[in-house]
């Protein structure tokens, strides 16, 4: 009976930390707005989903899109309403990251590659 309840109690554990640190999916499309990007490498990562309105309410906010994989292919920061950067970004065959083309606060624009991992 005991080795039955550690064993329930481990399973539960174990399905509630997997669910927490589970990727996102997106829904194909857009304009989808967040209040959060996370990461410090391409592509950033769009999280806390908010409505339009809340958006615009906002001082700072997202819009992303994504592809029919749910990956994000643009992201667009703005603050106080006005475009601060937007990436596109490319993906191969495989689904590596191939290129980012960056527009800046300035308007210049600028590309990056990767290196194909597969």
């Amino acid at each position: 009976m005991r080795l039955s309840i550690i064993m329930l109690t481990f399973a539960l554990f174990m399905i509630i930390t997997l669910s927490c640190h589970s990727e996102p999916t997106y829904q194909p499309g857009g304009p989808y707005y967040y209040s959060e990007i996370a990461g410090v490498n391409y592509p950033f990562k769009p999280i806390k989903q908010i409505s339009l309105s809340e958006a615009q309410s906002k001082d700072l906010y997202y819009i992303a899109y994504f592809d029919d994989k749910s990956r994000i292919t643009k992201i667009e920061k703005y603050m106080k309403g006005k475009l601060r950067f937007s990436d596109t970004y490319y993906y191969d065959n495989a689904g590596n990251l191939e290129k980012v083309d960056i527009i800046e606060r300035s308007g210049k624009t600028r590309t990056e590659y990767f290196k194909k991992i597969n």
